[in-house]
């Protein structure tokens, strides 16, 4: 068992309502046309359809103290090496408005010692804003989130990180972030700071559904938007082992 898989004890008992499996059906019926658009995209790009445009970097994320959040990787004290990829959700340059994004991989920290993903994607950080993406001009004009929750032992949780200084869009070695948690709409917890450091070559696919960190687990409707995407990207662009990120 990893050292992130220990640190779990509580199951995970997801207990879908009513409005949960509601959800997860209209979900599923909203998230239906995304395969083909995604594929054609795709196929259109030769390339990512999502995220086109990234820089790759070495970082590490310091965790200062325990935490509650249920997500063991983000709970415990030290330095965690991972590599961060810094995008833009359509691909426009900086300065045009985009979504920025910031893809994260944690060497180790997934269920059985595989490597986890984290994808994050700008959004406010009130209470309803931060299930709503936000464009911006550039990275480090707010902050980026899961934008929707995951399923911990403790409850459903979010990630967030937010700025801490200037990012340079095509050499981002040096910036910070600072990493949080929160309750679906609770107020936010500060879990550390995240460091970029040297760039490396953009040859990683990041997904956070099939690649999902220690302790977490995603909500059926989740899944349900976000595999037809997923789905539709991996056959429109280049094949690879993993996603479109």
């Amino acid at each position: 068992m990893s050292t992130y898989g220990r640190v779990m004890t509580a199951p995970l008992k997801p207990r879908p309502g009513l409005a949960a499996r509601a959800a997860t059906a209209a979900t599923a019926v909203v998230s239906a046309p995304m395969f083909p658009a995604f594929a054609a995209l795709g196929r259109r790009r030769g390339a990512r359809p999502l995220h086109p445009r990234g820089v790759l970097s070495e970082a590490t994320l310091h965790v200062e103290d325990d935490g509650s959040s249920g997500v063991p990787v983000l709970d415990t004290p030290g330095e965690h090496p991972c590599v961060v990829r810094v995008s833009r959700g359509v691909g426009r340059p900086t300065g045009r408005l985009d979504i920025p994004g910031l893809a994260i991989r944690f060497p180790g920290a997934g269920p059985e010692g595989r490597d986890a993903d984290l994808l994050l994607a700008a959004t406010g950080l009130g209470p309803v804003s931060r299930h709503f993406l936000a464009l911006r001009h550039r990275a480090d004009d707010g902050p980026v989130t899961t934008l929707w929750p995951c399923l911990t032992a403790a409850g459903p949780t979010m990630i967030a990180a937010h700025p801490l200084g200037p990012v340079d869009e095509a050499d981002p070695r040096g910036a910070r972030y600072a990493l949080g948690w929160a309750r679906s709409r609770g107020e936010w917890h500060r879990v550390g700071v995240l460091t970029l450091g040297e760039p490396r070559p953009d040859d990683l696919r990041f997904d956070s559904v099939e690649h999902p960190l220690c302790g977490t687990r995603q909500y059926p409707w989740v899944e349900a938007a976000r595999l037809p995407a997923y789905a539709g990207a991996r056959a429109g662009g280049p094949t690879g082992p993993s996603t479109p990120r």
